[in-house]
């Protein structure tokens, strides 16, 4: 910004200077995040699926939500959501 040069030609990195042993303990907590993320979505994704099955079988969203331990409305938008595969 001092320099004029608009924001989006440039990119600012900041690199931290820590020991080893740090290094290797972000990556691990980097790695756990994304294995979280990523099984966070299959859990939505088969809970779709799942709330989809049932509703077809008659059960209501209220005792779906029994079922799998969430209210209702939850499995109202779940059964609204497109994306049962």
């Amino acid at each position: 910004m001092l320099t004029d040069i608009p924001a989006a030609e440039f990119e600012v990195t900041l690199d931290y200077d820590v020991d080893p042993a740090a290094r290797r303990e972000i990556e691990e907590v980097k790695q756990l995040n994304a294995a979280a993320r990523r099984a966070v979505d299959e859990a939505s994704r088969q809970s779709r699926a799942v709330v989809h099955d049932l509703r077809q079988r008659g059960l209501s969203v209220r005792e779906i939500g029994v079922m799998l331990g969430i209210t209702a409305s939850r499995v109202s938008q779940l059964g609204k959501d497109k994306a049962t595969a």
